[in-house]
């Protein structure tokens, strides 16, 4: 591209300057306690959000989920403690041409903390030693301000793109069920006409081009109640769903043994993206002199790419229908809810390609990319077709979700850098 020197040397600039500006906008976003459950002042940080696009030029509209529509939505994941507005942000700004668009999201809500175990108040954005401390610090509020202040450089420089700039501030992401990517989507505010997603909900090590799906199968084991006096006449629940529970762990275990195609960075001797089967929640009895005649168990099935829900939820539906046949006396229900699709990205799709040479201008080094672990809503734009990539603000040392959550106020102004330049080289710099 002519001229792409001078162009992001003076976007550099620009950051440099208002980097202050930026922190302290940060530290602003973590004293909006956004924590979920239930998933409050989501408002709040979507009109701090909004006003301060709003307040230096660039289009930015609010859009809270319906009431009606979100209970109902939330209660098919089993998603019921939740309580306030689900009020997300979106903010456009337009190139000369329109196209290409890039999309790019982050979430507002964060997880809880416990305040006791903290060197500082997780709610207050404490700034020391080069850092910004503060719940939600990584995951996500800084890559929040860049995503802001990425956008206001072209605007304050009067630097035209070719093409757009849609930028989503979701909620719920944390939580699951009907997030505000889905409700998006439902909208067609995210839709197929956008070319490329950066998802700032990552870490600034790696290019996460992968996620893990996701479901939750829920699966109730019926029996006979009856006096524990004479228990041999009914039909124990519990005692059958420990035997099934067995089984889906032998199947666990044949799962766990797969591997997708796609590397990871190393966790232990695991090297590529891995699926799972796990067993974490068991309900059941109502007093210890009676039989149960009901137990459930929920399961977490994590699937690679190469996987997908219809293929896996037969495979534990297999091993319910043979533990049926052998045992008549029991039936069993089974249903899934809380679904995130599994997805991947083409690592030399152009995309990739781009933002590796983005970060090692930026960074001084190539980053991997690389599959994760775990699943987000994240993927439900994937999903649409849109080639998408995660990079965000974070370290591991930054303890996301942990206590003394933070950043590095460098890798803040290095993220900003970094979304800059993605949308130079990806939208292009309009003839002025």
């Amino acid at each position: 591209m002519e001229n792409y020197g001078g162009i992001v040397e003076k976007l550099d600039e620009w950051v440099e300057e208002h980097i202050n500006d930026l922190v302290d906008f940060v530290c602003k976003l973590i004293r909006v306690d956004t924590s979920v459950p239930p998933g409050k002042n989501y408002d709040k940080i979507a009109e701090m959000i909004a006003d301060k696009l709003n307040e230096v030029g660039i289009k930015a509209e609010l859009h809270e989920i319906p009431e009606k529509l979100l209970m109902e939505k939330m209660k098919e994941d089993g998603i019921t403690d939740i309580s306030g507005p689900r009020t997300n942000v979106v903010a456009y700004l337009e190139g000369k041409e329109r196209k290409p668009k890039v999309l790019t999201n982050g979430h507002t809500d964060v997880v809880p903390a416990r305040p006791d175990k903290w060197s500082v108040d997780p709610f207050k954005g404490v700034v020391k030693n080069g850092r910004i401390y503060g719940r939600g610090s990584s995951d996500m509020k800084g890559s929040l301000g860049a995503m802001i202040y990425s956008m206001w450089a072209f605007k304050d420089l009067n630097i035209k793109l070719n093409g757009d700039i849609v930028a989503t501030f979701t909620t719920d992401e944390e939580l699951g069920g009907y997030t505000g990517i889905r409700y998006f989507i439902d909208k067609g505010i995210i839709n197929k006409d956008m070319d490329y997603c950066i998802s700032t909900d990552g870490t600034i090590e790696e290019i996460n081009i992968a996620d893990l799906g996701d479901v939750e199968v829920v699966i109730t084991v019926w029996g006979k109640p009856y006096h524990s006096g004479t228990g041999w006449r009914g039909v124990n629940a519990i005692e059958h769903a420990a035997s099934l529970i067995n089984r889906l762990v032998e199947l666990g275990k044949k799962i766990g043994e797969r591997r997708s195609k796609i590397p990871i960075k190393p966790i232990d001797d695991v090297k590529h993206m891995r699926p799972g089967l796990y067993v974490n929640v068991i309900e059941g009895g109502l007093a210890s002199n009676i039989i149960p005649y009901k137990c459930t168990i929920i399961v977490d099935r994590r699937m690679i790419p190469e996987e997908n829900l219809e293929d896996s939820l037969e495979e534990i539906r297999e091993v319910i229908n043979k533990y049926v046949k052998e045992h008549p006396e029991v039936s069993i229900d089974m249903h899934h809810r809380a679904y995130y699709p599994p997805g991947a990205l083409d690592p030399d799709h152009p995309l990739v390609k781009i933002v590796k040479e983005v970060t090692k201008e930026v960074l001084g080094e190539e980053l991997l990319a690389v599959g994760g672990q775990g699943s987000t809503d994240v993927a439900f734009i994937g999903a649409l077709g849109i080639p998408t990539v995660c990079i965000g603000v974070g370290r591991e040392e930054s303890n996301a979700h942990g206590v003394d959550e933070n950043i590095r106020i460098e890798d803040l102004k290095a993220l900003t850098k970094i979304l800059i330049r993605c949308y130079v080289r990806l939208l292009g710099v309009a003839d002025t």
